[in-house]
């Protein structure tokens, strides 16, 4: 086994483990509107079950240029597209605890369904890595959470999205020196980053923050010099 499908695989395990039922891909959402559908990325309308056009056998034009960018996962990739209409209506006013949390353990599952279907190549594997970490922190998940959030980070070292995420998780429980240790390799990772530089600048305007920020590193030591002798009459050096 690759030794970097490992983590993924595990992570997979104990997601699905801690979701139950919820973690198994959901049904197509029902009477998904067309302000949802315009919510959606370019590429969800000519998924399957979106279209009743094309299959892989027999593709249209527009469904072979995206396999040609995005690979043979595309032919599952109608499923993250549920989960962004779930995960959407999870936000609405007036769902019950146990409705909003239904949704994001399906938008979870939906998601996940693609990742498995993924190679480490999947140009849509940071991302959804990202959803998976936000839809756990929703349902008061942060341990995994920041697995999601560091399988995001390792997907793509570039993507500063999950470098903010997991110092937002750090900041609610308290971790503010983890916190700004991750926006510092997030900034070594992507300079000038503007989000990762306002969330840094955020951290430490907090009292927590200024005691947790890290202190000046210690000069180089210089070469010792030369020994004088010290004047009879000099006082001795203050305690």
């Amino acid at each position: 086994m690759n030794s970097s499908a490992r983590p993924l695989l595990r992570f997979l395990a104990v997601a699905g483990l801690a979701l139950g039922a919820g973690s198994a891909p959901a049904n197509a959402p029902q009477n998904i509107s067309v302000g949802e559908l315009a919510l959606l990325p370019e590429y969800c309308p000519d998924t399957q079950t979106f279209t009743p056009q094309g299959s892989p056998d027999g593709p249209t034009e527009r469904q072979a240029r995206w396999v040609g960018m995005l690979g043979k996962p595309f032919w599952g990739l109608h499923h993250y597209c549920w989960a962004l209409i779930n995960a959407r209506r999870a936000t609405q006013p007036g769902l019950t605890r146990g409705q909003r949390e239904h949704l994001y353990r399906w938008a979870i599952g939906d998601t996940m369904y693609v990742v498995r279907l993924a190679s480490p190549e999947f140009p849509l594997l940071p991302e959804m890595f990202l959803r998976i970490g936000q839809y756990q922190n929703e349902l008061g998940l942060p341990a995994l959470a920041l697995e999601a959030f560091e399988l995001s980070r390792n997907s793509k070292r570039d993507y500063w999205p999950a470098y903010q995420q997991i110092a937002q998780v750090y900041t609610r429980i308290g971790r503010n020196a983890d916190a700004l240790r991750i926006l510092d390799e997030g900034l070594e990772a992507i300079p000038g980053s503007p989000q990762l530089t306002e969330l840094r600048k955020r951290i430490l305007a907090t009292p927590t923050g200024k005691r947790a920020a890290p202190g000046p590193r210690d000069p180089a030591p210089r070469p010792p010099a030369a020994r004088e002798s010290a004047p009879v009459s000099a006082a001795a050096p203050s305690p």
